[in-house]
């Protein structure tokens, strides 16, 4: 038997000198290499993760003893599982005590709705005998919502997250207060420092709250509209306020922590005690995919205003690519040989409308015949013409006509999937 005894001795009187002993560990030393994995688990649940998302967990393999170790596989039970595996770098390893750490993801991702699924994986290594390291993994899936979505809480919370834990000013979904009410309807979300009673912030206790939705993008969409009504005073510049992300599956908000990646939309929702309309255009890039909505209050411990954040009336559609090629736009005013016109000097409002596949660029073109040449192309007027461009029907350019004077117009589609110009003859 032998003792090890720690010992401390100050050789100042009076002085405050402490010592401390944490996490002694005795071994023998090893004679082969040694299979370390970290975590050390032997069962992991990924728990309720959307349809078409995904989930995933990393461990790290070491060598702790002299020699190699060698890691000839990771492999899973079960047929087609919605697990895979993802080791970094390829297998096989060979790694010494001096090597840093190899690692694996194991990845769950559901692409229907069930479970609990299962899968057990198993590390077959070599360190002087062969061994195996096993974990059981589980993971549940669940339908993500889908486009289009108008949400103005009128059914109460319905399948948005909320994640205030024990933070004092909380998101909630009511009716609100006397001074603080809905957009429209009887209920909205709002931020409350008294269990959703009032719409009210304490100021001088920092929080951070979330709702969310986890959204599934249609596939081959050139555009996702997202709008909502909101409105939050708080304190500027970006002290008090309201912020929305849109992030991947796998990112879970946090009560008391904000989130760093993934914001759309202005930079800090404040400064308006009145409704406020907003809209973002959220990417085509999107498509097939499926992510997680988030409204995200914070608050610090200075001094603040009334009202915190509120939401109502959202909505987020998706507009499909065209299936074929667009439609020029039909010029509707002023018509061709358009009579009984002012005299004077006056301005035109143009308008036009499209069928079948749409634009989403339109481009007014006005030019003076007399700046002509007979028998004129269509390249001549272009150049000729004054451009009014990125524009919507109706439109009235800053422009004055000149009485005996004859014009010619029209107006030119686009959109990103047909970007080549169509017109008709001005």
């Amino acid at each position: 038997i032998q003792y090890i005894a720690f010992y401390g001795e100050s050789t100042v009187s009076n002085a405050d000198n402490d010592f401390f002993v944490d996490n002694v560990y005795i071994r023998q030393t090893p004679l082969s290499a040694v299979f370390t994995i970290a975590p050390e688990l032997t069962s992991w649940d990924f728990g309720m993760v959307p349809v078409g998302g995904f989930a995933e967990k990393e461990f790290a393999v070491t060598n702790t003893g002299p020699g190699n170790l060698i890691v000839s596989s990771i492999t899973q039970t079960g047929t087609n599982p919605p697990f895979s595996i993802v080791p970094t770098p390829a297998l096989p390893w060979s790694l010494t005590s001096a090597d840093p750490a190899n690692t694996f993801k194991v990845v769950f991702t559901p692409q229907t709705a069930g479970g609990p699924f299962t899968t057990d994986v198993t590390v077959t290594y070599n360190n002087g005998a062969q061994a195996t390291y096993t974990i059981s993994f589980t993971g549940s899936a669940y339908m993500p919502a889908t486009l289009p979505i108008t949400e103005g809480w009128e059914n109460g919370q319905g399948n948005w997250n909320i994640v205030n834990g024990t933070q004092t000013n909380a998101w909630y979904i009511g009716a609100g207060d006397a001074t603080y009410g809905p957009y429209e309807g009887n209920n909205f979300a709002y931020i409350s420092n008294d269990g959703g009673t009032t719409v009210a912030y304490t100021t001088n206790s920092a929080s951070v709250t979330h709702i969310y939705k986890d959204i599934a993008f249609d596939a081959d969409c050139m555009e996702f509209p997202l709008s909502f009504q909101w409105r939050c005073r708080g304190e500027g510049s970006y002290w008090d306020r309201m912020r929305v992300y849109l992030v991947d599956t796998n990112v879970t908000p946090v009560a008391g922590t904000e989130l760093t990646t993934g914001q759309v939309g202005l930079d800090n929702y404040n400064l308006q005690t009145a409704w406020t309309a907003e809209t973002i255009t959220l990417p085509g890039s999107l498509s097939g995919t499926v992510k997680r909505l988030v409204f995200s209050w914070r608050n610090d411990t200075s001094v603040g205003n009334q009202p915190p954040a509120n939401i109502d009336n959202i909505s987020l559609t998706a507009v499909p690519v065209p299936t074929g090629p667009v439609v020029a736009p039909n010029l509707d005013y002023p018509a061709d040989r358009q009579t009984d016109l002012s005299k004077n000097g006056f301005y035109f409002q143009f308008s036009w409308n499209t069928s079948g596949s749409q634009p989403d660029t339109y481009n007014l073109y006005l030019a003076n015949v007399a700046d002509l040449d007979p028998g004129y192309s269509s390249d001549d007027f272009f150049a000729a013409a004054i451009p009014y461009e990125d524009i919507s029907s109706p439109y009235r350019p800053s422009f004055t006509y000149v009485y005996g004077e004859t014009y010619v117009w029209t107006v030119v589609g686009s959109n990103t999937a047909y970007p080549d110009p169509v017109f008709q003859w001005p």
